[in-house]
């Protein structure tokens, strides 16, 4: 057993002990991992190599192996920016284009709008990579109530409303009939002192009159109209069969 691990021992060591000034042509050449490196064209470089043995060379033409580099970003058009690749081994740098990679559109909070006419504005987008922007448009998106009242709505003219954009300066009118009750509407609502028993008539002042309106009286459980004729802010209304309101 002691024999047999002493011929391990000696023949381990007649594998290693190499020469290092063998004869090229007799060499089993052992060839370096690393090389020396010259660029050839956009695609090759040459290769070469030693022997750790004999010294001898040999040479190979190889494919580059490209590294990203970085992006160039004042490199770049409307639809790409200009990415710079360098090849591992010998330097060579090649340059390519690529794709913008444009801002995501779910962060619209984060733009500046401007407005351009009644339908749209505009934004602008930045490329996430590069330095490039792109401008864009967009229809207004508008509150759900509005922000004024141009002008309150009577029984002759529409009234006025003014909404405005959420995102730019923009805004529409939007046009409102005359609705009783609502705050876009002028409010023809008078009241009346006492109206004796035997009483045929009254007289109203009306603050705003209204050539065309129904003027209305309730009294009681009656109510009697008339139709007002011209723009004078009093009427007579006839306390009548005539003018009272039927159900």
């Amino acid at each position: 057993m002691k024999k047999q691990w002493i011929g391990f021992m000696i023949a381990g060591m007649l594998v290693a002990a190499v020469p290092t000034n063998v004869n090229a042509e007799d060499c089993y050449h052992n060839w370096s991992y690393s090389a020396d490196y010259t660029k050839l064209d956009d695609t090759y470089h040459q290769a070469e190599y030693y022997c750790y043995y004999c010294n001898a060379k040999k040479t190979e033409k190889e494919k580059h192996t490209w590294l990203y580099e970085e992006i160039l970003e004042d490199q770049y058009d409307a639809n790409y920016h200009t990415v710079q690749y360098e090849c591992m081994d010998c330097g060579a740098v090649k340059t390519e284009k690529q794709a913008h990679s444009w801002e995501d559109e779910d962060y619209d909070e984060y733009y500046t709008y401007y407005y351009e006419n009644k339908k749209y504005h505009t934004y602008e987008q930045k490329c996430e990579e590069c330095n490039a922007t792109r401008e864009l448009r967009a229809r207004h998106k508008y509150f759900s109530f509005y922000d004024k009242i141009a002008r309150y709505a009577t029984f002759n003219k529409k009234g006025i409303l003014v909404y405005s954009c959420i995102d730019c300066d923009g805004t529409k009118k939007v046009y409102k009939k005359w609705k009783s009750g609502t705050d876009y509407s002028r409010n023809y609502d008078i009241k009346h002192g006492t109206v004796f028993n035997r009483q045929t008539s009254i007289t109203v002042k009306l603050k705003r009159p209204s050539k065309g309106a129904v003027l209305q009286a309730t009294i009681g459980t009656k109510k009697y109209k008339k139709k007002i004729k011209n723009d004078k802010k009093q009427s007579n209304l006839i306390l009548s069969r005539q003018n009272m309101e039927r159900k």
